[in-house]
């Protein structure tokens, strides 16, 4: 039986109340999900039926196995009381309950109430990358007919395009940025407004009060990080007297900064934030310290010496910091800004215009095919749960005892209103039932537009009100790293991570607190770090480079993610000599559908056995990809793109590096340049100058005219 922390418990067993759990990574926020699930419909004072709970994950996959967690607890409590018959009921109803996705939710609910929404039922989806093209179709389209004689915006619009670049690609994709966003927003049509409405009626000569707010906030934001940034340098001084000389700086920077934190907060009007950023900041007079060519720093010992240059390159780091926030203060006045504004607004009003026209016309065009995409399944939902006529949110404040929602750091502000109707909260005489689980540490989803502002303003609301409201639970302890690892985290973290950047001070409930309390072998270190120069700096005399970078013949001309591949496997390979297992170690990556092929590929020529567990398209794996290349040259020998992939692929023996593709290409000795690549191919193979180019290249073709020859019997 699992032996759940206090923390846990409070998680699981909570109720008649919203609950925040801030899950920390590894702190098992899954099994403590799964398990509360369990407690509603079994052991809780007054036990739910297990279709009385709507459980919202970010997958299908994490839906699945949050069904099976759920199973796996029911089933152990079942094996304790083997003659309970409302466990025996609920396993039953297991497959019926309510555990999805938001938009599998979403669908499920217009096609019960689509006489509701004017919809037809189990209308056919768009897929995401279909939804994606004919969004750019619809883009360009608005940019034709806004662009076209007669229209009545035509010389605003075209003075828009001018004023804003050429490449009205780049413009269309902000309109459609733009859009994406409004399709997220809870209230698209008051945002539209509102943003009108802060650029109508600008003055060039004055800036308006809206602005001058707008503008102060600002100018605080800057001005407290940077007093952030004196505080954390000053700290990290060395604890000796040399320290002393460095001081005085530290206290004129923060002395300013202080002064000007203050001027701003009183209201300041335009004359404060030009004297502020205009004159103040330009004006300030650091104090001189001594250099290395005194007497006073020659006569110093070697360790205070050391140290003094210690508390110099932060003095340096504090002098850059306070330069970029002068930098981006300082560059304009309040006169400047209303110009500025005033001359931005028909822009802003054109691009507004665009974005509205775009989504009409992108509504119109999904209306014409018949088709929803994943936006669509949220607003409809969202304007069925808003209209009262129906009460359909009412029907499910009945239905729903119990809402439970997994990785809220990543919903949208559409999804977390959605939420908001179906849950009770906000419902007088009804307690709370809203449950969620994130941790904004680990949202990964802003380029979906998920939004991890929404999990820290829930966090900020609990933490002002009382309990009745919500109760914030941390889960911190984590369960899958030794305590060296965790340790290396926390002080990488605690130095990166504050509420500016990264939405959070990793402070206190946010650190992570080892489980496992295990010292390490004695010469094995928690974390390494390797840094890799740029390949595109190598071979350029650098004198600095450290000259190991260059040691492999061709390195250079690799795909960064090739060169990393190449460390890594180095490392793994020694890790192997000293007895460690190849099945014991995983390669987490950023990203891997873009990179999975080359780390692969370099990883194997490296001796390295590995495989890779991404689920796709077979047809997006690189080896297919190489191998549909090799078919399209041995029905076509005049290709030049699956050529260049075949001689970039280890189909033919050792790949060609990006260097010889280059001198292949751009041979001047024999007038390559003029010529399509695979006539280029053909002539270097025939008389290139590099005999062992000359050589593979003419083997590589004499074994594509064999299999050609076969394939053609």
């Amino acid at each position: 039986m699992t032996q759940w922390t206090t923390d846990q418990k409070r998680a699981i067993e909570t109720i008649d109340r919203s609950v925040l759990v801030s899950a920390a990574a590894g702190s098992g926020k899954t099994a403590v999900l799964a398990e509360r699930c369990a407690y509603l419909v079994v052991d809780a004072a007054k036990p739910c039926e297990i279709d009385e709970l709507l459980v919202v994950t970010f997958t299908d996959a994490a839906a699945a196995e949050m069904r099976e967690r759920i199973a796996k607890a029911l089933r152990g409590r079942q094996q304790q009381r083997p003659t309970s018959s409302r466990i025996r009921r609920q396993l039953a109803m297991l497959d019926s309950a309510q555990i999805s996705t938001i938009h599998s939710f979403c669908r499920n609910l217009l096609n019960r109430y689509f006489a509701f929404v004017d919809l037809e039922p189990r209308m056919p989806m768009l897929d995401p990358l279909e939804a994606s093209q004919l969004r750019k179709q619809c883009a360009k389209e608005v940019f034709d007919v806004l662009s076209a004689d007669g229209e009545p915006n035509v010389e605003a619009f075209l003075d828009f395009v001018a004023s804003y670049g050429s490449h009205e690609q780049s413009l269309r994709e902000r309109v459609l940025g733009i859009a994406a966003f409004l399709e997220s927003h809870d209230r698209p049509d008051e945002w539209l407004a509102a943003a009108r409405d802060r650029f109508a009626g600008a003055d060039a000569g004055e800036l308006s009060e809206s602005w001058q707010t707008a503008l102060s906030e600002w100018l605080s934001r800057e001005l407290e990080q940077l007093a952030e940034t004196v505080e954390t340098l000053r700290g990290a001084l060395p604890a000796v007297d040399v320290s002393s000389w460095f001081v005085p700086v530290f206290d004129a920077i923060g002395l300013f900064v202080d002064d000007a934190i203050s001027r701003i907060s009183n209201r300041a009007g335009t004359a404060t934030i030009d004297d502020i950023c205009c004159n103040a900041m330009t004006e300030l007079e650091v104090p001189k310290i001594p250099t290395r060519a005194t007497k006073q720093f020659k006569s110093l010992a070697d360790d205070e010496k050391a140290a003094s240059d210690a508390a110099d390159a932060l003095r340096k780091d504090l002098l850059k910091a306070f330069d970029r926030v002068r930098e981006r203060v300082g560059r304009f006045t309040c006169g400047d800004w209303a110009a500025g504004i005033a001359a931005t607004a028909p822009h802003v009003d054109m691009l507004l215009t665009a974005v509205e026209h775009v989504r009409e016309r992108y509504r119109d065009a999904k209306q014409e095919l018949g088709v929803l995409d994943f936006s669509d399944l949220e607003r409809c939902t969202l304007d069925l749960l808003r209209d009262e006529t129906h009460h359909v949110a009412e029907r499910l404040h009945g239905r729903f005892r119990y809402v439970l929602v997994d990785e809220f750091q990543d919903i949208n502000p559409i999804q977390a209103e959605i939420l908001r109707l179906v849950s009770t909260e906000d419902i007088e005489q009804r307690p709370n039932n809203l449950f969620t689980v994130g941790d904004v540490k680990q949202s990964i989803y802003r380029f979906r537009l998920g939004e991890p502002g929404l999990f820290i303003a829930r966090h900020d609301r609990f933490s002002a009100a009382d309990q009745s409201e919500g109760e914030i639970v941390p889960l911190s302890m984590n369960f899958r790293s030794v305590s060296p690892v965790i340790d290396a985290i926390n002080a990488i973290f605690e130095r990166l991570m504050s509420r500016d950047l990264g939405g959070i001070d990793y402070v206190g409930a946010a650190r992570l607190v080892p489980h496992r309390v295990e010292p390490l072998q004695t010469g094995i270190v928690p974390c390494e770090v390797h840094l890799l120069q740029d390949p595109q700096t190598i071979g350029r005399g650098d004198a600095d480079a450290d000259e190991s970078s260059t040691e492999d013949a061709g390195a250079a001309d690799w795909e960064r993610i090739e060169r990393e591949a190449y460390v890594v496997a180095e490392r793994i390979k020694a890790l192997h000599a000293e007895g460690y297992v190849f099945g014991d170690i995983v390669i987490l990556m950023r990203s891997m559908k873009a990179r999975i092929g080359l780390f692969l590929r370099r990883l194997l020529a490296q001796g390295v056995p590995a495989v890779s567990t991404m689920s796709g398209d077979l047809f997006d794996a690189l080896e297919v990809l190489d191998v549909i290349g090799l078919l399209q040259l041995l029905d076509n020998e005049q290709q030049d793109i699956p050529l260049a992939a075949v001689l970039r692929s280890p189909l033919m023996g050792e790949p060609l590096t990006d260097s010889q593709l280059v001198e292949i290409r751009t041979c001047r000795k024999i007038a390559n340049r003029a010529r399509p690549f695979h006539e280029a191919v053909r002539n270097y193979a025939a008389r290139g100058p590099d005999s062992a180019l000359r050589t593979q290249l003419a083997s590589i073709l004499e074994q594509l005219a064999t299999w050609r020859a076969m394939a053609s019997r």
